[in-house]
């Protein structure tokens, strides 16, 4: 190959630097991998995030939270089963607990509610968005109680047991309306066949 190279530059044919570029190996052009296609930080990301786990989806008990009113504290709940149950389980840690219904055991909300203890004191002042009412009051003694909902007043006397001295110390009381309140404009929610079954004045409720 040499010696017919060399004749053929000798004839003036070729020129021997372009017959060594002809024969010479290919160089890989820079910025390329001889391993195949390069990984980009969008491919290593996209790899990434793929494989995440969805986040969980939230309880609908996340919204119940328990608020203050000078000194009473209170918490609204128990719009369908899941949060009905919650509510039913922290009445432990409350003096009082209201159920609003009618007459057929359907769970109403949107009711208004005033507390006031034995001398006349507005004790709690609230529009509750939920069927249950949990009330902490300052100290036991006999309270009023007065709820509105679709303009139809009820009005209860309840008692409540001062201090915490046996699990059943909570005085439950349900306020029934007619089911034409419903339709008038109270805010209907679940049926609750456990708003019957508490029964209508529970422990130490009048």
């Amino acid at each position: 190959m040499k010696t017919i190279s060399s004749l053929l530059a000798a004839l003036g044919l070729v020129a021997l630097p372009a017959l060594a570029q002809v024969h010479s190996a290919p160089q890989p052009t820079p910025g390329t991998e001889s391993s195949g296609a390069s990984v980009t930080p969008e491919s290593a990301a996209g790899t990434s995030s793929s494989s995440a786990k969805p986040a969980p989806a939230p309880s609908p008990t996340d919204r119940l939270k328990p608020a203050t009113q000078d000194n009473t504290t209170y918490m609204c709940g128990g719009v369908g089963e899941e949060e009905s149950t919650f509510m039913k389980q922290r009445a432990k840690d409350y003096d009082l607990m209201l159920t609003f219904a009618t007459r057929s055991g359907a769970y109403l909300a949107d009711v208004d509610v005033d507390i006031r203890d034995a001398a006349g004191n507005t004790v709690l002042q609230i529009a509750c968005d939920s069927p249950i009412l949990l009330v902490d009051l300052p100290k036991g003694g006999t309270y009023k109680v007065r709820a509105e909902t679709a303009g139809y007043a009820l009005n209860k006397t309840v008692r409540v047991a001062g201090g915490r001295q046996h699990a059943q110390h909570v005085a439950s009381s349900i306020l029934s309306w007619p089911q034409q309140v419903a339709e008038m404009g109270g805010a209907p929610t679940t049926t609750g066949s456990g708003a019957r079954g508490q029964g209508a004045a529970g422990n130490g409720a009048r």
